[in-house]
């Protein structure tokens, strides 16, 4: 990180991979978009009020998946998504991954619950897929999947 030619990339690059350290230590096998998605997520955090404010809008994920949204999985695959699909086509996935948690996160109350309870689920159930299925039990992915595209257009 000390070859980092600016400050602030630095900065983003610590709070990104710091967020894989802190994560390593709370849960054993994250799905790789939550790793990778909320460490995007981290990365642009803002100081704000004394504490560190993240979700900023990433108009450079939000370019990836415009140009990039027919050959993009579904939502629904996407989260069960396996990590060699994630890492072969990274730089859509990074941007599919950040978008998902800001959405999961900043969207409306319902969603936050979801994130809270996949974080939680990801804790104390034994394995990623029951996780992932306690988390969105009963989730209608169409209509996630609908309302996702339209929180990521008013990010514009």
């Amino acid at each position: 990180i000390w070859t980092l030619p600016q400050r602030e990339m630095m900065d983003r690059t610590i709070r990104h991979e710091g967020f894989h350290q802190f994560l390593d230590r709370l849960m054993p096998n994250p799905p790789v978009w939550l790793n990778e998605g909320t460490a995007e997520y981290w990365e642009t955090a803002r100081h704000e009020g004394g504490s560190l404010k993240g979700g900023q809008v990433r108009k450079d994920h939000l370019a990836t998946l415009a140009r990039s949204k027919k050959s993009l999985p579904s939502l629904k695959d996407f989260f069960y998504g396996n990590r060699s699909d994630f890492y072969a086509h990274a730089t859509q996935r990074y941007a599919h991954g950040w978008a998902l948690v800001h959405f999961l996160r900043e969207s409306h109350r319902d969603n936050e619950k979801r994130f809270d309870k996949l974080w939680q689920a990801l804790r104390t159930v034994g394995s990623t897929r029951a996780a992932l299925d306690a988390a969105f039990e009963g989730v209608n992915w169409e209509q996630l999947e609908r309302e996702f595209w339209q929180h990521l257009k008013s990010l514009r």
